[in-house]
């Protein structure tokens, strides 16, 4: 598989640890990245916060017969590693982040199927009377005298 880079200084390279970092960053409470999170679970010597919500979910899941947080597939694994070294699409699975850790709705390309729409010219002028701004309702600040 050959890739062309723009600029070698550009490339993203992660180390092994790094990027499962990442990749657990970009995954919400229902998600579990790999083996190796289960045996993190598992170890009660890890109390990050991402940890103690899969084990909160994982009993509340037991206790109340819902579903629980279930492990990436490797295809999901793939490409939710190749996401956050910037060489593939963001997986809907994924939060709402960039590949470099901006999270939010407006951080994500333009031709991401949950990006945001893209917000029309402003002002937006009522076309019935040009030069007015807001649509008169009738209604104001101060609370009226009617009951």
């Amino acid at each position: 598989m050959t890739t062309k880079f723009r600029d070698p200084r550009q490339v993203k390279h992660l180390d092994d640890v790094t990027l499962r970092r990442e990749m657990k960053h970009l995954l919400p409470a229902e998600l579990i990245l790999d083996g190796e999170e289960w045996d993190e679970l598992l170890d009660f010597s890890n109390q990050s916060a991402r940890l103690n919500v899969l084990r909160k979910n994982l009993i509340a899941a037991r206790r109340n017969g819902g579903s629980a947080p279930r492990a990436l597939d490797p295809t999901e694994r793939n490409a939710l590693a190749f996401y956050v070294l910037g060489q593939g699409p963001r997986p809907r699975f994924a939060r709402l982040a960039s590949g470099d850790g901006h999270y939010g709705p407006s951080w994500l390309l333009a031709d991401d199927p949950d990006a945001p729409p893209v917000a029309p010219a402003w002002p937006a002028q009522d076309p019935d009377e040009p030069g007015r701004y807001v649509q008169p309702k009738g209604d104001f600040a101060i609370p009226s005298d009617r009951r």
